[in-house]
């Protein structure tokens, strides 16, 4: 990836077609950006999602088209035009940076395994021992997420601890 950057960078961009295209935004790249992002693709610690929106903005820089960008990258236009905004707006920071809601959603709440934990000590208004789906109704909660903390927890519905 760093040779293809390399190689853009050092020799104008050209176009192979004829008729005109659609425009991206020009990507305008700043000596100590370009600097910064050449020593993000050199370093081998760089994650390859950061290294792929890196060598994205200096191939844009080059005046590559989106199209021509995410075939050479392995990646959508779409893509391409994502991080090419994200870059206009906020600069090198705004790569590393990733869109909230992303990524693995936080695990069952602390709280939750305490309202849980604190209901299995009480006795069940109806009945003599709590069932997963009725501690589930009294916690406010899923049976799935009830019978999943108890198992983890080791926590018994008969209200013995």
């Amino acid at each position: 990836m760093l040779t293809l950057v390399q190689t853009a960078l050092d020799a104008p961009a050209k176009s192979n077609r004829s008729t005109p295209t659609r425009t991206a935004a020009a990507v305008i790249v700043a000596e100590t950006d370009r600097e910064e992002l050449l020593r993000r693709l050199q370093n081998s610690v760089t994650q390859d999602r950061v290294a792929v929106r890196t060598a994205l903005v200096l191939l844009a820089s080059a005046g590559w088209s989106d199209s021509r960008i995410a075939a050479a990258l392995g990646v959508t236009r779409r893509t391409v035009a994502l991080w090419r905004s994200r870059y206009i707006k906020g600069g090198c920071a705004a790569l590393l940076v990733d869109a909230p809601g992303r990524g693995r959603k936080p695990g069952r709440n602390r709280e939750i395994i305490e309202k849980i934990r604190a209901k299995t000590c009480e006795r069940p208004l109806h009945g003599e021992r709590w069932t997963v789906r009725s501690l589930a109704r009294a916690v406010g909660v899923s049976h799935a997420t009830v019978h999943r903390v108890c198992r983890e927890q080791h926590f018994p519905l008969d209200g013995a601890h």
